[in-house]
C-alpha cells in the first residue's frame, strides 16, 4: 500500500497497523468497497482492449457465484480474491492475451471436430490457465474434474512461478448447463 502525501509514511504505518490488528475490519470497510468498485471500473476499461476469449474469462470470473456455505468473512474474502484474479487477466500484456485466445480457441475447435476431450495448458508465468473441453460430461462431473485438477496441482507444487492457477471446463454439447465451470488456486 502506498500513499503520496507528505504524511505518507505516518499514514502507511497507521493503515498497516490497523490491518495487522483487525484485518476483518478492513475486509468489511467502506474503504475496501470503494477500492473494489474503482478496480472493477478500471478492469472494465482495460478488458475492452483484450481479445474476445480473455474478455469472456474475465466475465466468467466477475459473474462467478460465491459459495453460500461460507461464513460472511470468507464470502467477502472470496469476492476480493475473484476481483484480484479478474484484474490479473484484464492486465495481461497483449502478446500473452493473444496466445491465450489462440490456445483456447484451438482447444475448442479440436475438441468439437474430433468429439474428444481436450486439455490445453497456457503457462503465462504468474498466471496459468488450464482449459478443458469435456465432451459428454455433466455439470457435476465437470466440477469434480476441476476440483480434482486443482488438488493435483496443489499437491504436486506444479507451476512454482505462478501466483494464480485457473482451471476452466465446459461441454459444448450440454444444452442445459451451457456455463463454464471453473476453479482457482491462489499461491
Amino acid at each position: 500500500m502506498a500513499f503520496k502525501s507528505a504524511k505518507s509514511k505516518i499514514q502507511e504505518n497507521r493503515v498497516s497497523e490497523a490491518i495487522r490488528n483487525n484485518p476483518e475490519r478492513l475486509l468489511f470497510s467502506k474503504t475496501l468497497d470503494a477500492i473494489m468498485a474503482e478496480r472493477k471500473r478500471e478492469r472494465e476499461r482495460k478488458k475492452q482492449q483484450q481479445p474476445r476469449v480473455v474478455r469472456e474469462l474475465i466475465r466468467i470470473i466477475d459473474e462467478g457465484l460465491i459459495d453460500p456455505s461460507l461464513i460472511d468473512r470468507d464470502k467477502r474474502l472470496q469476492k476480493v480474491q475473484m476481483g484480484l484474479v479478474a484484474n490479473m487477466l484484464a492486465y495481461l500484456n497483449l502478446t500473452d492475451a493473444q496466445r491465450l485466445e489462440e490456445e483456447i480457441s484451438g482447444n475448442i475447435s479440436e475438441a468439437v471436430r474430433s468429439k474428444k476431450e481436450k486439455l490445453t495448458i497456457s503457462d503465462l508465468g504468474e498466471i496459468v490457465v488450464l482449459f478443458m473441453t469435456l465432451i459428454e460430461k455433466t455439470k457435476k462431473e465437470r466440477i469434480g474434474i476441476v476440483y480434482k485438477k486443482l488438488g493435483e496441482i496443489n499437491s504436486t507444487k506444479s507451476y512454482p512461478d505462478a501466483k494464480v492457477v485457473l482451471v476452466f471446463a465446459w461441454n459444448p454439447n450440454d444444452t442445459i448447463n451451457r456455463t463454464f465451470d471453473w476453479g482457482c488456486l491462489l499461491k
